[in-house]
């Protein structure tokens, strides 16, 4: 495996994967090597606040944070994750909050290399349309658990899908929704979660209600998430399980982590 600056690299062929399956619409990978403390800024160094956390999607939905006291550091290395870099967010205080809106849904799926540093609290990973729209979170409870959430106009009306986690260990986390099924489905290293709830309407998130994403926080004022995050994608549409196993595959080789092919 080659390297830059201590960063070990995948090869240029394996990087591109992600742009292979169509409906790509952001791609935020800590491995990349361009983070900077702002936009525009120097480039962020090992323990730094991150501003700016550019999109490799090519959709320009760059992941922004302002305010100097609320930024989450770089890792620049994490052993668990073959010694590739990593955001880390503090439970406390830090997010990044100005992701543009991620917009023209048939259906989304959203796929993320993260693990949870504290099992013990409850904290909002991503937050896509305040009182609407979708939500990954990890829920401190009897079993813990990643749930992913989509809800409709009325926020009352949701679909819930919950996995059971037991440790504080990296994962590849998948959450899955389409305009036509609107059952909310998570996977965790390619076990499958319980199923959520039929919604009755259209998704929300068509409808154009949600303006941003929030990664890190529950609208940016609640529910810190409290750990580490070395990729995550969002595309456009449900993907097939066969173009799910393929991006989970990548990151699995990747990141040295576990993935079970869905089937």
């Amino acid at each position: 495996m080659r390297s830059f600056m201590g960063q070990s690299l995948v090869s240029s062929r394996a990087i591109a994967v992600p742009l292979t399956i169509p409906g790509l619409a952001l791609w935020l990978d800590a491995s990349s090597g361009d983070l900077a403390v702002s936009n525009g800024g120097a480039r962020a160094g090992d323990g730094e606040g991150v501003g700016w956390w550019p999109d490799k999607s090519g959709n320009s939905n760059d992941a922004l944070q302002t305010t100097e006291a609320s930024r989450p550091k770089w890792d620049e290395s994490d052993a668990g994750i073959n010694g590739l870099s990593a955001v880390t967010f503090n439970g406390t205080d830090e997010d990044m909050v100005d992701i543009n809106k991620v917009a023209g849904l048939p259906g989304e799926t959203w796929i993320w290399v993260a693990k949870v540093t504290a099992l013990a609290s409850t904290g909002f990973l991503i937050d896509a349309g305040l009182l609407v729209g979708s939500r990954i979170r990890f829920t401190n409870g009897t079993p813990d658990e990643w749930c992913f959430r989509d809800r409709e106009s009325d926020p009352t009306i949701l679909s819930d899908s919950p996995v059971e986690l037991d440790d504080a260990d990296w994962h590849i986390v998948v959450g899955t929704v389409s305009d036509t099924e609107k059952i909310a489905q998570i996977y965790l290293d390619g076990t499958a979660g319980t199923a959520g709830t039929t919604l009755t309407k259209d998704l929300d998130i068509l409808a154009g209600a949600e303006t941003s994403v929030i990664l890190g926080s529950q609208d940016s004022f609640a529910n810190y998430f409290k750990g580490s995050v070395a990729e995550m994608l969002n595309y456009n549409t449900k993907l097939s399980l066969t173009n799910i196993n393929i991006v989970a595959n990548y990151l699995k080789a990747k990141y040295g982590l576990t993935w079970v092919d869905l089937s």
